[in-house]
């Protein structure tokens, strides 16, 4: 099925308002991991079909990255990667997206973030989320304290999730009530050129 003009220019403006969402959210102040990262990976792999669909949370974090406090290439990779799942999330629930799933996506991308992101065995020597020893000892302290962290990933991933899609689902709900009301009025002016 080919994509109208029409199509692509509401796909670039939905994609390029999600990138803006996360680069203002990220760069504005904010309790630590309360962005819409996650979120717009989810949405992006539920909504869009297209092939760069992907790239959509990355470029808001790769812009956004450009003016916040510099870390390792390391770390980035680790937490592009737990967006990257997010995204695989996101197009996993596709086909049965609703409030339900669209609170699993987010709740299953909060839990995976805080996993892979503390997990100290992924770190190089040394260079950990807080610099851990690499033990069982270490993971455990890593993950303790990256607890109140957690409350605002998941936190944050629930209600950006929540609010884009419903954004979305109002929007085109507004979009189809229009083009109905249109052709319904069509079809009367053609009713009534008949007569």
């Amino acid at each position: 099925m080919k994509t109208s003009h029409k199509q692509i220019i509401l796909q670039l403006t939905i994609a390029l308002s999600l990138v803006l969402l996360i680069i203002v959210a990220r760069l504005t102040p904010h309790p630590a991991n309360f962005t819409p990262v996650a979120a717009v990976a989810i949405f992006s792999g539920v909504f869009f079909r297209n092939r760069w669909a992907a790239l959509i949370p990355f470029a808001g974090m790769i812009v956004s990255d450009l003016f916040l406090p510099g870390y390792a290439i390391t770390h980035r990779l680790i937490i592009y990667t737990a967006f990257a799942l997010a995204f695989g999330i996101g197009f996993i629930i596709r086909k049965h997206y609703n409030l339900a799933t669209t609170v699993g996506a987010a709740l299953t991308s909060s839990v995976l973030f805080f996993l892979i992101t503390n997990c100290v065995f992924l770190y190089g020597s040394g260079a950990g989320p807080v610099m851990y020893p690499h033990t069982i000892q270490g993971q455990i302290l890593s993950y303790t304290y990256a607890l109140p962290f957690f409350k605002w990933t998941l936190l944050g991933d629930l209600a950006y999730s929540v609010a884009i899609f419903a954004v979305y689902r109002t929007l085109t709900s507004a979009s189809l009530r229009l083009q109905l009301i249109k052709l319904t009025r069509r079809a009367a002016y053609a009713r009534i050129k008949q007569n």
